[in-house]
């Protein structure tokens, strides 16, 4: 199942789930408010959507997140797993949160949901440098275009961040 909050993001997952002849439902609504029974998934994951959550609730993002996390929880079965993906950077050498906000939502996760982390180098692979900042300065802006050109890099650092919270067995 599919989960998404924007319809243009069904949409392109529509698009995708077609590529590879998906037959999985997409379904759209908030992810505050699961509409999933108790312990129907063995593995719930969120892709860089939580994240946005610092920017979008300001001062209250805990609170909204607290909402999205206790649901995951709520719908992953006995022994089953929680996984988060974000961010760790586009453009470093090395992991790390982009910006401040983003840090103290890791450290969160970490620190009170009792989540660990693995980071995993996901770099973009282009052509020429040139290449790469056609393709990353739409979505990354001009200043990693201006180090893309510094550098010469026709491959773009990035790291990906997976958070994972392991349900404990029924017993």
């Amino acid at each position: 199942v599919a989960f998404d909050l924007h319809e243009a993001m069904l949409r392109e997952h529509q698009r995708q789930r077609a590529l590879v002849n998906g037959q999985w439902p997409l379904l759209q609504g908030d992810m505050r408010h699961l509409p999933f029974a108790n312990a129907e998934f063995d593995l719930v994951t969120a892709g860089w959507a939580l994240g946005h959550f610092c920017g979008w609730y300001g001062d209250n993002w805990q609170v909204e997140m607290h909402h999205v996390l206790t649901e995951m929880r709520r719908v992953v079965q006995p022994g089953g797993q929680v996984i988060i993906m974000e961010t760790l950077s586009t453009g470093s050498l090395e992991p790390r949160p982009p910006t401040p906000e983003l840090a103290r939502y890791y450290a969160w996760l970490e620190g009170d949901w009792g989540f660990q982390r693995r980071e995993l180098q996901t770099d973009y692979q282009f052509a020429t440098p040139e290449d790469a900042v056609a393709h990353a300065e739409f979505f990354f802006g001009p200043e990693l275009a201006a180090a893309i050109r510094a550098n010469g890099w026709a491959r773009l650092p990035e790291w990906t961040g997976f958070w994972r919270w392991q349900a404990p067995a029924s017993s």
